[in-house]
């Protein structure tokens, strides 16, 4: 056999062996290293029974239009922020909030009612996984961070906490 035959025989054989052959252990590294994982899963706070009660919130809501159709908009904030501590996942009790802290010129408060009517109406098309994960976030933020142009308090990162706690009580991935 001519030389120059024997080689280009030589080279398609052992081309063919090295097509047949398991890939190597150091591509299957790369793979790894590069493959996407979830966020670890971190337990959400666990909050008394009773801490969510939708029917009670409700009914705090219409307390605070009658306080505040009478003119008693302290009452009417009170029983709002009441509302919103056993149902925190209703935009209208937020906006309604935002509402009345702009008619008593407390511009903290609209802005705290504003920042979380914007996460809910944003979140209100995704997974209780993301929301956990989002408001687990604020949760675990310093008094002072900032969240795009609003300044977090404390109020806020409770508020955090108890959204994460409870959209955590839905997340099938919470340990």
């Amino acid at each position: 056999m001519h030389p120059c035959k024997k080689a280009i025989a030589s080279f398609c054989a052992l081309a063919l062996l090295a097509a047949c052959a398991e890939k190597p252990a150091k591509s299957e590294k790369l793979a790894s290293q590069n493959h996407h994982s979830s966020p670890p899963r971190i337990a959400p706070p666990r909050l008394p029974p009773g801490s969510f009660d939708q029917a009670r919130a409700t009914a705090l809501r219409e307390s605070a239009r009658a306080a505040r159709a009478a003119g008693d908009k302290d009452q009417a904030r009170q029983a709002l922020q009441d509302a919103i501590a056993f149902w925190p996942v209703d935009p209208a009790a937020w906006t309604e909030l935002e509402s009345l802290c702009q008619a008593v010129k407390d511009r903290q408060c609209q802005d705290y009612a504003a920042f979380f009517s914007s996460k809910l109406d944003f979140l209100k098309d995704q997974s209780p996984r993301s929301a956990a994960l989002g408001f687990q976030n604020i949760a675990e933020e310093e008094p002072g961070a900032m969240a795009g142009n609003y300044r977090l308090d404390q109020a806020t990162l409770e508020m955090g906490l108890r959204l994460w706690a409870f959209y955590g009580q839905s997340d099938p991935l919470a340990v």
